[in-house]
Order: structure tokens, then C-alpha cells, then sequence
């Protein structure tokens, strides 16, 4: 216990304080000089008792209380005074104080003194503990009540008199009688006051009453209270059935819910990362099936390597350090195979103690895919750009190197500027990149063997990804050259037919051409067309050094 002990005469204080502090052991014991001085700091936040003189200087005790009294009315507070009347003990009494002790002669007067203060101290705090323990009964769901040893109510919280239908103030000193059908009259009499006499306890269920009459039955708890009567506590069966219906429906719909997601994996851990439930997005995205995977540890769907270095466990930890852990990585599946996917382990907690961890996982696959693939869009735009606009070197050359990337970027076997004489009907290789053993510049065939008559017959791009399934396996292109895919654009000079530029390969590819793909060609086809119109169709060609 924290003592302050406040007196203009310092020798006399700590004499005090010394023998206090032998009185009781747990007494610690700061003394002062003068109020005034020491109201400043607050001591009401400090110390478990004041014992303050009454005649000092600045501030005597009795004002000294009044202040302490302002925002801590129940500290114990006791005038230690050798300027003891009957007029300042009624002043004393009046402004509160907790005890009046006069200074007298002789070592006794301390041990009076020490004990005045432990019984002080130690009444506050059960004040102090009966207060937050209503405070806490009404607050509670369930209703609380107290019972004196004559069976009336001394205490009640919200709950105990809502589930009777009766403001508190009506069942405050009423008999617990009022509360009970008379069919569980006989139960109290026969089975639960025995019960309570002999072991301190009962629980079980009875019949009680409300105020407009209507009975129900309770969940009841007795216990008594040692020398002080019994604590009661009640919850309405019928209350908490349908509370528990509703709470089952509601967690069977969410089952349900969760069991019904498809695009993600949602599964419960333990908190030793074993696998404690499993949905249909969860096996969508990871392979397995429930019976294989509960049971299992989550770092099953790492790499070896995530597992070497131990990122599951970091997870589980930031995870219960932080509330909640995200990671986006590699996982794997059960036939072994790789995907991209966004985690977040959240931690689950009840009653403050960790239950295990929530896991949701997305399958971001294709998502890095898109990512990748409009990285590599834009990478080859940018190169393109700056080949077309070099114009230190010859139109010619960067034709070359046109090709050359998009042989590169479309993954095809080569690339070839075509010159077409619409009229003789003749297909002229101008310029090539790529694999030479398909085509080589000078090459004339007749437009009919070829793709490209189907290029200059549309509006847009010809785009053949797999010739057989596209039904071209008959076409003459695919029959003489065995050109699986093609994409092509058709070229148009002062709006006369200049050919095509093409990009082709043997083999076919498993889709169509992307959208970013056929934009690159559309670039470069415009390119084309604005540096020809400018020489007038006319090409330099083969390259001179």
C-alpha cells in the first residue's frame, strides 16, 4: 500500500513513517511538508491512503481534504492532528474524511494509526471490487442476481429483470418467490436448496414466471455466498433455443456459401498449419480432394525451396504476431505443377487465446500471365519505335530488323515483305527474316499457292493459327509450303495494291493470335506503308554495302 503522509513537522513525519512502515510490511510511506505543495501532482492518482495534520502553513488539512475530494471522493483520507476539538472533527466528518486520530504520547498510537489505515485501504478496494464486479454483471447477457439470507433480492442486473418483465426497482427486496411458478416451488424446496446446503451449488432447469404471468423455462444457477446469502443466475431456454437455431442456420448458410466458392480456396488451419477444413475452390485450384489433403500440413502446396527456407512457418508467425499475413508467390499442386497465387492467412481469435488461422488463396495465374505478356507488348513497341525511327540508316536495313523483331516477338519462322502484281497474278519475295530454307528474297510464285491472296481480299488482318482446324488443310498454301500459321497484313500504296508483309511458320500454334500481337503487326504494316509512299513503292534491294 502507497501512504503519503503530510506534516509541517518533517522529523515527526518520517518518525511516523518508520514506525508505520514496521506496523505493516506492505506499507510504503512518502511523506511532505506542506498541501499546498504536493496538490499540485495529483497525489489522489498515486497513493492508497492520505494521512495528512491538520495546522500547516499554505493549506490546512481540512482544505487540503476538500480539494482531494473534488474528483476522489472515496480515497481514504485521515486527519492526523495533535490540534484535535470537537469543532474540526464535525468539519472533518463533513467534508468527508475517512478518520479522525488525535496525536498523542508513546509508540502505541502508530500501531492505531497503521491499523486505521490497512482497514481503510482494504474496505476501498472491496468497495472498489463489488462496484466492478456490477459494473461487469450489467453488462452481462445473462441475468444476475443477489439474495440475502432471507431470499430477497439485494441485487439485480438489466438482463435478470428484462427476462422477468420487471424494472429492477420492482424486484429489489421481493422474495424469490415472486419469480417462480408454483409448480417450481416444490422444485426450490425439494431439490435445489438442499443442494445448495449441501455441495453450495445447483444447476438445472425450473419453471418461472413472468410478470404478466406467462412461465417459461430457465437455465438456473444457484450458489450460495459464504455468510452472505446466494448469487442466482438465469438464462430464458426459449431465448437461447431459438438463438442456437439461428446461429446453426446461419453457420450452415455460410458453410454452404464458402462450400459453393469456386474461384478461390478457402480452408481452415490449426494452429499448427494442419489442414482442418476444405472447399470446392480449394480443390479446383490445388487438385486435391478433402479426404487427401485434411489433416495435412498447408505447407504442402510450397516449393521444396519455400519450404527450405522456411516461408510457411514466417507466414503462421507474422500471421499471429500482426493479426493477419499476405504473401504472392508459387504454389503447387498435386500433379506437381506451378501457380501464381495471392494468400492471406488471418489469425482467429476467442477470448484473446489464437484458434488456428483462416486461409484464403487466389489463383493469379493468368493474371501474371497478362502482366507478362503487356510487359512484353510494351517492350517491343518501344523497339520498334526506335528501329523505325532511326534514321541514320537506311530504309532498307531497318526493314530487316522490322522483320527480325517481329519474327522474335510473334515466335513464327520468318517474316517477308511481298511485292503482288494483281494483274500477272505473281507473289515476289522483296525482303526476309527469319528461317531462309521457307523463302528467300527474289522468290516469285504464282498469288494463287499463297496466304496472301487471302490477305489482299480482306479488310484487316489474316490470321491463320492452326491451318487443319481453321479448315485449311486443302488450301494450296498449306499444301505446297506446310504453313501451319500465318498472320498478315495486306499493303496499300497511294491506294494502289502494294502487297503484303507477313510472318509465318510451319507449325501450328494452340490459339489464335493475341490482340497485342496483331496490334504490333498493324504498327508495323503502317510503318511500312508511310516509308514506301514516300519512295514511291520503289526499294533498293538486295542491300548494297
Amino acid at each position: 500500500m502507497r501512504v503519503l503522509h503530510i506534516d509541517d513537522e518533517p522529523d515527526f513525519a518520517d518518525l511516523t513513517a518508520v514506525y508505520l512502515e514496521r506496523a505493516m510490511d506492505s506499507f510504503s510511506v512518502d511523506t511532505a511538508m506542506r498541501a499546498d505543495e504536493v496538490i499540485t501532482d495529483r497525489p489522489q492518482d498515486t497513493y492508497d491512503c492520505i494521512i495528512s495534520d491538520y495546522d500547516m502553513p499554505g493549506m490546512n488539512g481540512l482544505e487540503f481534504l476538500e480539494r482531494i475530494r473534488e474528483d476522489a471522493p472515496k480515497l481514504p483520507f485521515i486527519l492526523y492532528t495533535g490540534k484535535g476539538s470537537e469543532e474540526i472533527a464535525a468539519e472533518a466528518i463533513s467534508a468527508g474524511v475517512t478518520d479522525y486520530i488525535q496525536k498523542e504520547p508513546g509508540t502505541s498510537q502508530y500501531t492505531v494509526l497503521a491499523n486505521r489505515v490497512q482497514n481503510a485501504v482494504e474496505a476501498r478496494r472491496d468497495e472498489l471490487q463489488v462496484t466492478r464486479g456490477h459494473r461487469a454483471m450489467n453488462a452481462a447477457w445473462d441475468g444476475i442476481s443477489t439474495l440475502d439470507d432471507e431470499g430477497r433480492f439485494t441485487y439485480l442486473n438489466d438482463a435478470y429483470a428484462a427476462t422477468f418483465g420487471y424494472e429492477r426497482d420492482e424486484l429489489l427486496g421481493e422474495h424469490w418467490q415472486k419469480i417462480h411458478s408454483a409448480e417450481s416451488l416444490k422444485t426450490v424446496d425439494d431439490e435445489i436448496l438442499p443442494a445448495v446446503n449441501e455441495n453450495g451449488t445447483w444447476t438445472g432447469e425450473t419453471l418461472l414466471e413472468r410478470a404478466d404471468g406467462t412461465q417459461f423455462i430457465g437455465e438456473h444457477t444457484v450458489a450460495s455466498i459464504e455468510n452472505d446469502g446466494s448469487v442466482c443466475v438465469v438464462r430464458d431456454r426459449t431465448d437461447r433455443e431459438e438463438l442456437d437455431k439461428q446461429l446453426r442456420h446461419e453457420r450452415e448458410r455460410f458453410r454452404l456459401l464458402v462450400d459453393a466458392v469456386e474461384n478461390y480456396a478457402l480452408f481452415l488451419l490449426g494452429p499448427d498449419g494442419l489442414i482442418q477444413s476444405w472447399n470446392a475452390g480449394a480443390k479446383q485450384i490445388t487438385q486435391y480432394e478433402e479426404s487427401d489433403i485434411l489433416g495435412e500440413h498447408f505447407s504442402t502446396f510450397h516449393t521444396e525451396k519455400q519450404v527450405a527456407d522456411g516461408i510457411p512457418e514466417q507466414l503462421l508467425r507474422e500471421a499471429g504476431d500482426c493479426g493477419k499475413a499476405t504473401d504472392r508467390g508459387l504454389r503447387v499442386r498435386k500433379d506437381g505443377s506451378t501457380f501464381w497465387a495471392d494468400v492471406t492467412i488471418t489469425e482467429l481469435r476467442e477470448n484473446g487465446d489464437s484458434r488456428g488461422f483462416a486461409k484464403v488463396v487466389k489463383d493469379i495465374t493468368e493474371e501474371i500471365e497478362r502482366e507478362r505478356l503487356q510487359a512484353t507488348a510494351e517492350r517491343y513497341r518501344e523497339k520498334l519505335y526506335e528501329v523505325t525511327n532511326d534514321t541514320d540508316r537506311r530504309f532498307e536495313q531497318r526493314l530487316v530488323d522490322v522483320l527480325e523483331l517481329g519474327v522474335e516477338y510473334l515466335a513464327v519462322d520468318q517474316g517477308h515483305l511481298v511485292a503482288i502484281d494483281p494483274k500477272a497474278g505473281t507473289h515476289e519475295i522483296i525482303a526476309t527474316s527469319g528461317e531462309p530454307s521457307l523463302t528467300a528474297p527474289g522468290d516469285i510464285t504464282s498469288l494463287s499457292e499463297t496466304y496472301c491472296r487471302r490477305t489482299v481480299e480482306s479488310d484487316g488482318l489474316l490470321s491463320v493459327y492452326n491451318a487443319e482446324q481453321q479448315g485449311l488443310g486443302d488450301d494450296p498454301a498449306y499444301q505446297r509450303y506446310g504453313i501451319g500459321c500465318y498472320l498478315g497484313a495486306k499493303i496499300e500504296v497511294d491506294g494502289e495494291l502494294f502487297g503484303t508483309v507477313c510472318f509465318v511458320a510451319r507449325d501450328s500454334r494452340s490459339g489464335q493470335f493475341r490482340q497485342d500481337e496483331q496490334a504490333f503487326v498493324e504498327l508495323l504494316t503502317r510503318w511500312l506503308k508511310y516509308e514506301l509512299s514516300r519512295r514511291d513503292g520503289q526499294i533498293q534491294w538486295p542491300l548494297k554495302p
